[in-house]
């Protein structure tokens, strides 16, 4: 069992579904249940900025976390993965 923090996470923009307070927060990977992953392509309601998402699947809750490119993405959802 590990933690993992916002800040500590290499291209993490923010947590989408959330605020910047979550930012800090530390989050555990024994109680995952599933992780999704997900492109949106740049378009008019993003600000024809490209979005780079991971959702994570916890017991009674969600977290949607943001990255600044596919590969800072990537790499969390490898990590998350094999966490869970």
């Amino acid at each position: 069992m590990s933690y993992f923090a916002l800040s500590g996470l290499t291209g993490c923009i923010f947590p989408a579904s959330g605020t910047s307070n979550y930012y800090d927060v530390l989050f555990s990977d024994q109680n995952i249940i599933s992780i999704y992953k997900k492109t949106i392509s740049p378009n008019i309601n993003n600000g024809w900025q490209g979005q780079f998402i991971v959702e994570v699947v916890y017991e009674g809750y969600s977290q949607i976390f943001n990255f600044a490119s596919d590969s800072n993405r990537n790499d969390f959802y490898v990590y998350v993965k094999n966490a869970a």
